[in-house]
């Protein structure tokens, strides 16, 4: 499960092609519905969003957690 503002990595090429694997990700929502589903957003580092959309909802699925090597 992740949480509200957690990053996360895009695990797969979502279907409209758009925003690559590997993408950087924030969970913007956890919504109640099973199973977990999240309203998310790639922002592009310079104010905006990737993609053709502001937000998408994803499931799981697409989600890997960003490995923290300190």
């Amino acid at each position: 499960m992740y949480d509200e503002y957690e990053t996360f990595i895009l695990a797969k090429e979502l279907a409209n092609k758009t925003i690559p694997k590997g993408t950087r990700g924030v969970v913007l929502m956890v919504l109640d519905t099973a199973p977990y589903t999240y309203e998310v957003e790639f922002p592009d580092g310079k104010g905006g969003n990737l993609g053709e959309e502001l937000t998408y909802t994803i499931t799981e699925q697409f989600m890997q957690h960003e490995n923290y090597d300190t």
